[in-house]
This record gives structure tokens, C-alpha cells and sequence, in this order.
């Protein structure tokens, strides 16, 4: 998996005004807009076919450490990078560091051992679940307060997931435990990485730079006593140099999807940034119901992709009521939703001032 942005493959929405308009991303040199956009799409849907075709095709179910050879590749990139000049170092305090590095391990981890022991479209669904962990995290540590229009689309989000992955005859407990795993270290992780990058003041890439050698041991001091023990010999000597490859391969996907992401941000329009993620989500779960198909009757395959669609129907909602800043502007639920429904999510009118995605302010970093 990658270590990205706040998005995450992803999936929190980058504010509009971090983003500049395509108009601008245009007008400078260098890669055009369109091909960040081809390849940010390109590298991670590839990413996630070729971890899934590494862990169950190849049979290598070492997530921890392809987690560590992730960070690897990364860390050496950022240094690269920094060489010539595209990356400025900067770094936090050391425990401030750490634990968000561990936390971040723990989210590439659990992920990754999400996509091993689910299908692809339930890891879909489970990526999909962090964003309604965010918004409950946050509440609950009083660090943000979102409006009821917000509440209500999490809800349809978490309807639509859970109709989806109760359709998936695959489900198993242990892919369930680590789907939820993934789902809390992913939403923290993104939660501190976004206050952090501020309060510190570093763009992603600068938080790639500063988390990822230590993020390559924590997963590497892990991955050695749990995953490389006697038992397991029997599969590393099996190791052909086809396997070798795609692991290479999908390291170097690792990097660019940390690569493509730093460069749409400012390049692109939050409208853009949002469809970029959306056609990544769909693509992903075509390219896992292609190559990766499951055992499914009707019924299922039909809950399966009801479910589906309501989640992503959900998430598109949520990030544009997460772009609307002005209090005056009319945003879907406005202008679609019947009059008696609009009543029920009203907010309270000593909050009518803020804006409509979120009704309090962030007290800590």
C-alpha cells in the first residue's frame, strides 16, 4: 500500500482552497494536468491489483513486509527527490514522529491484510468506511462538529457498505477484524496527518520525506519475528523471479501514487480532485470483479452492486458538501431534497454561520 495524503486513495477531501484551479495548473511547466491525472489513476488502481495478484495469485502473504519494502522504496525516493530539488526536508518532534509513523504502519498494514483476506470490492468497501470514521473520531475528541446534512449522508454511506459486504459470500471473520483494523489506524492516521502537516507546516510530500524511514522500521522490526520465522522458509525459497518482479513492481506503483498525488494537489479543481478519486474507486472495483471474481448468485451480485452504488452515491455527496464554504450557496440537499426533509437537517441557527461540512472549529493539532 501507500503512505498518501489525506486522501488516502482517498478518500478525505482536499479543501478547495489548498487547491488552485485547473486553468492555473495548466499554465505551468512541466507535466501537463491531464497526465498527473492519468497517472494518479494509473498507479492506484495498478497498485491495489498488482498487492492483491502478489498476496493471493503468487501466493507471498507477507503483508507487514511489503508494507516495510513500501516505505523502503519510499524513503529512498524522497531522498532522491530531495537531491534534486523537488522535496524541501523538514521533520517533527521525534515523538510526534513516531507515533504518527506507527500509526501510519499500522493503517498500510491492516490494509493490506484487508485486501488479502477479503475480495477486492469488500477492501473497496472497507477504504470507503474511513470516511465516516473521521467524522465519529473527530466528534468525538471535540476537534470538529459537522453539520446534520453530513450525518445524514454517513449514514447512507454506512448502509451502503453494509449492504455490500453482507452480500460478499467471501466475508470471513478474520478479513472482517482486519477490515475494521484498517478502517480505525487508516482515520486516525489521516485525522493526525492532516493537523500535523499544518501545525508543522509540510506538504505531503514533505510528510512522506520525514515519516517514511521510520516507518520502514517500525514495519520492518515487525515484519522479521512474525513473518519471516522457519515456517514460512518453505515459501521464501519458492520465491521465482516473476514474484520478485512484482514486488518491485508494485513498490515502484507505491511511490507513484505518493508522486501523482503530490502533484494534482495545486494543479487541479476540487471538482477534479474528487472525480480523479471517484473514477479511481470504480476502476478498482471493476479491475477486482474482472480479475479477481467471486463466487456470487444473483441475488448477491445485485445486493452486492446496490450496495455499491448507494456508498458511492454517499461519498460523492459528502465531498461536495464538503467543497461548499459560502453559508449562501445552495447545495444539493437545497435543492433536491423536499421541504419536510430539509427541516429535519437544519442546524440550529447560532450555528448557521459556519459552513455547511462542518459547525465547529479544530482545538488541537
Amino acid at each position: 500500500m501507500d503512505n498518501k495524503p489525506s486522501e488516502q486513495e482517498a478518500e478525505q477531501t482536499v479543501p478547495a482552497q489548498q487547491i488552485h484551479s485547473d486553468e492555473q495548473g495548466k499554465k505551468e511547466g512541466g507535466i501537463p494536468v491531464i497526465g498527473w491525472i492519468f497517472l494518479s489513476i494509473f498507479s492506484s488502481v495498478f497498485l491495489i491489483l498488482v498487492n492483491k495478484s502478489i498476496m493471493v495469485r503468487l501466493g507471498v502473504p507477507f503483508a507487514m513486509s511489503l508494507t516495510a519494502a513500501h516505505m523502503g522504496f519510499a524513503a529512498v525516493a524522497m531522498r532522491l527527490a530531495a537531491v534534486m530539488g523537488i522535496v524541501t526536508p523538514k521533520s517533527m518532534p521525534f515523538n510526534i514522529s513516531l507515533q504518527t509513523a506507527a500509526t501510519g504502519v499500522a493503517s498500510i498494514a491492516f490494509m493490506n491484510l484487508s485486501l488479502m483476506t477479503n475480495s477486492v470490492g469488500s477492501y473497496q468497501m472497507f477504504k470507503l468506511m474511513v470516511i465516516p470514521t473521521v467524522v465519529c473520531i473527530e466528534t468525538y475528541q471535540g476537534t470538529k462538529q459537522y453539520s446534520n446534512k453530513v450525518k445524514a449522508v454517513l449514514v447512507i454511506i454506512v448502509g451502503g457498505v453494509g449492504l455490500a459486504t453482507v452480500a460478499d459470500a467471501s466475508m470471513n471473520l478474520v478479513g472482517f477484524i482486519f477490515g475494521v483494523l484498517g478502517v480505525l489506524s487508516t482515520g486516525q492516521f489521516q485525522i493526525w496527518q492532516g493537523h500535523r502537516s499544518r501545525k508543522y507546516e509540510m506538504d505531503p510530500m514533505q510528510m512522506v520525506y520525514s515519516l517514511s524511514p521510520m516507518q520502514f522500521l517500525i514495519a520492518g522490526v515487525v515484519a522479521v519475528p512474525t513473518e519471516w520465522g522457519d515456517s514460512k522458509s518453505a515459501i521464501v525459497e519458492g520465491f521465482t523471479p516473476e514474484t520478485v518482479m512484482t514486488i518491485l513492481v508494485s513498490c515502484v506503483f507505491a511511490v507513484l501514487v505518493n508522486f501523482s498525488s503530490f502533484g494534482l494537489i495545486g494543479k487541479t479543481s476540487a471538482v477534479t480532485y474528487q472525480v480523479v478519486g471517484h473514477t479511481k474507486t470504480c476502476l478498482i472495483l471493476i479491475g477486482g470483479f474482472i480479475f479477481f471474481p467471486i463466487p456470487m448468485d444473483t441475488i448477491g451480485m445485485l445486493k452486492n452492486l446496490m450496495g455499491t452504488v448507494v456508498a458511492l452515491v454517499g461519498v460523492v455527496v459528502y465531498g461536495h458538501l464538503n467543497m461548499k464554504r459560502e453559508p449562501a450557496e445552495l447545495d444539493w440537499c437545497d435543492k433536491f431534497l423536499p421541504a419536510s426533509v430539509r427541516e429535519l437537517l437544519a442546524e440550529p441557527q447560532a450555528q448557521a454561520y459556519l459552513p455547511v461540512w462542518c459547525r465547529g472549529q479544530e482545538v488541537n493539532g
